[in-house]
């Protein structure tokens, strides 16, 4: 009886990279038919705003803040929709229904997920506002 080592697969996830997520550019175009200026002015404020939102998100719901919280989380979920991200939106809402004050680490941990996945889309979001930048310089 002979042993063999079968040595293990090298899972260096940096040299296979996942392929970017990208916001939903045709939800956009039917969204805003092309309103440039506007769209670029909602890319903005989403860019400066929002990320400072889930963190606040985050300090809000680990503080027991569950009514602030929740209004917090009212309050921007249609900004993913309106950046072409509307399933963002729908997992945001998801977690509204859901939120309870008896499930604190269960929310965390949503909100912690959410966060995690909606960072995936920051490049691209990026991508789109320097688009949109360029196209109202032309």
């Amino acid at each position: 009886l002979e042993l063999y080592v079968i040595p293990k697969p090298n899972l260096n996830l940096n040299k296979h990279p996942m392929t970017q997520k990208q916001i939903d550019r045709e939800f956009l175009r039917q969204y805003y038919h092309d309103l440039v200026d506007e769209l670029e002015e909602i890319f903005e404020i989403f860019v400066e705003e929002t990320p400072k939102e889930i963190s606040q998100l985050n300090m809000l719901f680990a503080q027991n803040k569950f009514r602030e919280g929740g209004q917090l989380l009212h309050k921007i979920i249609p900004s993913f929709t309106n950046v072409g991200l509307p399933h963002l939106s729908a997992q945001l809402k998801q977690v509204e229904r859901q939120l309870d004050p008896e499930e604190k680490d269960y929310t965390i941990m949503q909100i912690q997920k959410f966060e995690a996945e909606f960072k995936e889309y920051m490049p691209d979001i990026m991508n789109e506002l320097g688009r949109l930048k360029s196209l109202h310089a032309a």
